[in-house]
């Protein structure tokens, strides 16, 4: 919803703010009083949307593991806004800001589009670092070609009008265009490679003595569409010739391939086009490499995360991945289908359902449904409800083709389509023995989703006796003691257990398990696997008021 309102609020509050300055100027060297025509208009247009587009798509790569929360997209947004008013301020020299821009955003699209090729995890402070840094160079450089180019004026109003548009149509088409034209986040590395295409070329120099071997030689027009393309055939083939048997590539491989084509652009940094088609071909080709060894069976886009079902193991496995983050597979082959991944049976979920009392988990409400793996821990005539938000999750997971676990398993289960908790807030309290609480969006738990008032709501709608079991994964948020604070709060019993990885099969994971009394868990309770979470006084409990992740944050 806000995807359009940054480009278009600030353009307005720049004619205020810059207008006058503008005006009072007249004819100064700062005012580009030459002709407008559609180029320079289209040129204005463009300036404008790329900043706004890289903007969401780095808010996007930020918060898709984390969580979307204003504390975290408020930062690529303050340095958006920050760069249009450093660009537009009287005090600076537009065009002097441009050549800053223009010389560093080699390197930090160079350094941005390793970390994507790379599919970079860790360490989080510094990819933070990386990101925020190019999307502020980027920032500059377009705001500030803006600023150095305004017109006389009298044509202030027209100009600003065009960035406004540029602002909006840059938002727009992340928010909008970009989940109904695209199956993956591609938006970001195209703003990436549309900033670098909009770098102003260096002014020509007299060869001297130093200059005399690092000389442009300007060659054809040509070449700037030839050069970029043998460049990312030559990492294409590199990374076919290096294929596993399974025909995978090793991810080391790729960062070596793609480093050094990476690196080989450096020479191309004078010439703009081909700098930025070069940089696109090369993660275009790393990209496709990066699933050579995977057969991808199905891809899905909605407005609420990407999806891709792929085949691993010769084809022996499904696996669904959102985002980053796997979050079910299903073993291919005859006999009722095997929970896998997060949910294997010696795993904490395993665990649960074998030694929790038989009248809890006999009837079952979960918030997530993923590939429904849960359902096939449920017995002949077990009740079992999935709460699902995206409809494109359920089609994927009700596709036989795809997943087998809500046709095959012994229970049929009921899947409620729309936010988890509003849905769960609807049935009747006291309807569930157990809540499985398992939302992620990628590696992102909604915060909403884990507050005391929400777990109040999951106790509530347990009968008596009833537990809790909750999902709290995260490969940046240490989320136990965010649990056992609210535990404490309630008055519940928790236990946690952390569960190694068992092979290819299983996933590691954290999970929860609460109830009123220790009584209640049952076996649960006297398996040693399990220990009582542990609350930190020095962290608030998390509120539908309050909340902090930043506090539970891993940086390393």
């Amino acid at each position: 919803a806000p995807a359009g309102g940054p480009g278009t609020a600030v353009a307005g509050g720049s004619a205020a703010a810059s207008g006058a300055s503008a005006a009072a100027a007249g004819g100064e060297a700062g005012i580009a009083d030459r002709p407008i025509d559609w180029r320079r208009r289209l040129l204005w247009l463009a300036l404008a949307a790329v900043p706004s587009s890289l903007m969401l798509g780095a808010t996007t790569y930020i918060t898709r593991d984390i969580s979307p929360i204003p504390l975290l997209w408020v930062v690529p947004l303050a340095l958006y806004l920050v760069t249009l008013v450093v660009a537009f301020s009287p005090w600076t020299n537009a065009e002097r800001l441009t050549v800053w821009g223009r010389r560093l955003l080699p390197v930090a699209a160079i350094l941005v589009a390793y970390t994507l090729v790379m599919r970079s995890q860790e360490p989080l402070g510094l990819l933070l670092v990386v990101h925020l840094a190019g999307l502020a160079v980027a920032g500059l450089l377009c705001h500030g070609r803006l600023a150095a180019d305004r017109p006389a004026p009298r044509h202030l109003t027209e100009f600003y009008l065009w960035v406004a548009l540029g602002g909006a149509l840059g938002g727009a088409f992340n928010a909008v265009l970009a989940p109904l034209a695209f199956p993956t986040l591609i938006e970001y590395p195209l703003a990436l490679v549309a900033a670098c295409l909009l770098r102003p070329a260096p002014p020509k120099k007299r060869p001297e003595l130093l200059e005399f071997f690092l000389r442009d030689e300007r060659p054809t027009r040509y070449m700037d569409a030839i050069v970029p393309t043998l460049l990312g055939g030559a990492v294409a083939l590199g990374l076919v010739l290096a294929r596993d048997d399974q025909g995978g590539v090793a991810q080391d491989t790729v960062g070596v391939a793609a480093g050094l084509a990476l690196g080989f652009t450096v020479n191309m940094w004078r010439r703009p086009l081909r700098f930025g088609l070069a940089l696109g071909a090369i993660m275009l080709a790393a990209g496709l490499a990066a699933t050579q060894g995977e057969e991808l069976l199905e891809r899905d886009r909605s407005f609420f995360g990407t999806y891709r079902v792929e085949a691993t193991e010769e084809g022996n496995v499904h696996e669904l991945v959102s985002g980053t983050t796997l979050h079910g597979s299903e073993r291919v082959g005859p006999g009722p289908p095997e929970p896998l991944s997060y949910y294997h049976p010696e795993g904490p979920v395993g665990q649960a359902f074998e030694k929790l009392p038989r009248a809890v988990t006999s009837n079952v409400a979960a918030v997530g449904l993923g590939t429904g793996s849960l359902a096939c821990y449920g017995r002949a005539g077990d009740r079992f409800t999935f709460y699902e938000l995206d409809p494109a999750v359920v089609d994927l997971a009700r596709d036989r083709d795809l997943f087998t676990f809500l046709s095959d398993c012994p229970v049929g289960p009921r899947v409620v389509t729309g936010d988890g908790r509003r849905s769960l807030a609807a049935a009747r309290p006291g309807s569930f023995g157990l809540v499985v609480v398992d939302a992620f969006n990628s590696d992102a738990i909604p915060l909403h989703l884990i507050t005391r008032e929400a777990v109040e709501l999951y106790m509530s709608r347990t009968a008596a006796g009833g537990a809790l079991l909750f999902h709290i994964t995260n490969r940046y948020l240490d989320l136990e003691p965010v649990v056992a604070n609210i535990a404490r709060d309630l008055g519940l019993a928790c236990l946690f257990q952390f569960h190694p990885p068992l092979g290819p099969d299983y996933r590691q994971s954290e999970w929860a398990l609460l109830a009123r009394a220790r009584e209640d868990l049952g076996r649960a309770g006297e398996d040693a696997r399990w220990r009582p979470c542990e609350p930190d006084p020095s962290k608030e409990t998390w509120t539908d008021d309050y909340s902090n992740p930043l506090s539970v944050i891993d940086w390393g």
